[in-house]
């Protein structure tokens, strides 16, 4: 990505900027803006309550347009239990015999856990009805 940008500087290539073709900080744009930078607002569409079921599978383009790349360089988690970090993975989890992630509950994103618990910190974390969707998004995505 920054061998692209010099070279494109350098070179002077036009190029044409589209935000909605990846997401990852689920807190961008969350604050009333329209996740700018981001693609979440087609996300932020699909209905709090369908949000987990949608992202394990339906990813279809036909049914509904979504952003090309989850880029999984953030820590997601919803409640108690949902919660993805790279770096946290088993160290076994590439091997035939290694462990399967988890199915999460199918009501994450419905608005009723506005917080995740990640195993690493003492206190929960809190935020947006918008920021639990897209979280819960990301966890069921990934999964599916």
């Amino acid at each position: 990505m920054y061998a692209f940008s010099i070279a494109s500087a350098d070179l002077n290539l036009p190029h044409q900027i589209l935000s909605s073709m990846m997401v990852s900080d689920t807190s961008q744009g969350s604050s009333g803006t329209d996740g700018e930078g981001e693609g979440w607002k087609a996300i932020d569409e699909i209905p709090g309550d369908e949000v987990c079921a949608f992202g394990l599978s339906n990813l279809d383009a036909d049914a509904r347009p979504l952003p090309n790349v989850l880029h999984f360089c953030q820590r997601y988690g919803v409640g108690d239990r949902d919660f993805f970090a790279k770096k946290k993975l088993p160290t076994d989890f590439f091997q035939c015999d290694g462990p399967l992630l988890g199915e999460p509950e199918m009501d994450i994103g419905s608005g009723k856990y506005l917080y995740r618990s990640p195993p690493f910190l003492d206190k929960k974390v809190r935020f947006s009805a918008v920021v639990e969707k897209r979280e819960a998004f990301a966890i069921c995505a990934m999964i599916g």
